[in-house]
């Protein structure tokens, strides 16, 4: 890449992050909402690193980045602004980290890859970011996926196996980060299988079990097996429901913010073509892996990427169909499937027709930049009826009123059993934290 498209990609860079700085210091307020309150019942006590890790938020645990999270409570006093900060630095790297997978699978940067960092430094994760801010909610583990596919493309050796099973052990206690699990252990199977090197099978054995050690530690503290829907059930009574829904999980990414004939039938034309493309580079990666490594980390890492992404689609259906259709277009999922998008596009260098790779390119970046459109007046208005709500609840509770009631004069809840958080309250007031905060 020339000098001066390197200033250009590093200017632009530079601007995504500044737009996603500019929202949180002007939409973020320093009280906690929903989510944030059940995971205050963690972050208040003293420090321990077991149960802050183990800790479970919904179906979810909240793992490495959680530990974290308490670190930055008391630094900040716990201002609930200070999660959000933490997001905006992780989606930073994992731009980085996303730039250097690419240069590491395909030998360059060009032009084209000016679209990455869309990917990742995009304000459609608004929810995320600013509403409900948990960086263990996607965030992290986007950037320890990042983590793991450069690993991949390491040269095949112990340091490569060890790295492998230590990230997995993050990955799966980190928010849905345990849905890279069947990837890996596909990789890890067929590699046992098909590479001649016995050494490299050692290895790669121990690895594989170091997984299913990790995966029973899982569910051996794992305690949550239910979804925070109140009115989950299974199966659900119009299954066809799971299909539309885990579809419209995939036009979210794209910038669909209600459900329609049109973002449904993207959505399944989305989803069969990541299917299709999974299985493709399943094959490929069994084909190549013995005979053409370049193109094995290849595939290793579009499989793993699209499949993981499929997989989440899948549970939050099963988990969220029954809240409709309209949860399936929440902004808080739609981090989800950058990995699986970022699988196409990754995919798209191993076109060899290169008018056809840049026609191709260019209704890509036609998508991306759609999305952001069709996303910035939605966001910007619900951004602001949430920092509003806020703020007037802030304001009535330093006046003197209790939560519950400045939630009815307000019309706006922060947390669904004021009652519960009484003693809470009462510190955060002694010591003007958080709602009490000037």
């Amino acid at each position: 890449m020339k000098l001066t498209y390197r200033i250009l990609f590093f200017l632009f860079i530079a601007i995504l992050i500044a737009r996603l700085v500019y929202l949180v210091k002007i939409f973020a307020v320093n009280v906690y909402f929903i989510d944030q309150w059940d995971l205050l019942f963690a972050l208040i006590r003293p420090f321990d690193i077991w149960r802050l890790f183990f800790w479970t938020n919904g179906p979810h645990y909240q793992g490495l980045s959680f530990i974290v999270s308490w670190i930055l409570s008391r630094i900040t006093n716990f201002n609930a602004t200070a999660e959000s900060w933490f997001i905006v630095v992780l989606l930073s790297v994992s731009t980085a980290l996303g730039l250097v997978l690419k240069k590491r699978l395909f030998k360059r940067l060009t032009y084209v890859d000016f679209v990455i960092p869309l990917f990742f430094l995009s304000s459609k994760y608004f929810d995320i970011l600013i509403v409900v801010p948990n960086s263990a909610h996607g965030p992290f583990p986007i950037f320890l996926l990042m983590c793991l596919a450069l690993v991949f493309t390491l040269v095949p050796s112990m340091l490569q196996a060890l790295l492998i099973a230590l990230i997995n052990f993050f990955l799966i206690f980190s928010g849905f980060g345990m849905f890279i699990v069947p990837s890996l252990l596909f990789f890890l199977v067929v590699a046992i299988a098909k590479i001649k090197h016995n050494k490299m099978k050692l290895f790669y054995g121990v690895s594989l079990m170091m997984i299913l050690l990790s995966i029973f530690l899982f569910f051996h503290t794992y305690t949550n097996f239910y979804t925070s829907a109140d009115c989950f059930q299974i199966p659900h009574p119009q299954f066809h429901d799971y299909a539309i829904f885990a579809t419209l999980v995939s036009s979210s990414f794209i910038g669909f913010n209600a459900p329609s004939v049109y973002a449904i039938i993207f959505g399944l034309l989305a989803t069969v073509g990541l299917i299709v493309l999974s299985g493709y580079h399943a094959w490929l990666f069994i084909k190549n892996i013995s005979i053409n490594e370049g193109r094995a980390r290849i595939s290793a890492v579009v499989f793993s990427f699209v499949s993981f992404s499929l997989l989440f689609s899948l549970f939050v259906a099963i988990g969220r169909t029954c809240n409709g259709m309209d949860a399936a277009l929440l902004s808080r999922y739609r981090l989800y499937m950058l990995p699986a998008f970022f699988g196409v596009y990754l995919s798209m260098h191993t076109i060899n027709q290169k008018i056809i790779r840049n026609v191709v390119f260019l209704l890509f970046w036609i998508l991306l930049l759609t999305s952001e459109i069709r996303n910035n007046s939605y966001q910007e208005d619900l951004l602001r009826y949430h920092k509003i709500s806020r703020l007037s609840l802030k304001n009535c509770v330093q006046q003197g009123f209790d939560l519950k009631e400045c939630e009815k004069k307000v019309d706006y809840k922060v947390f669904y059993k004021p009652s519960a958080l009484q003693d809470k309250l009462e510190y955060f007031k002694l010591n003007k934290f958080n709602l009490y905060s000037e």
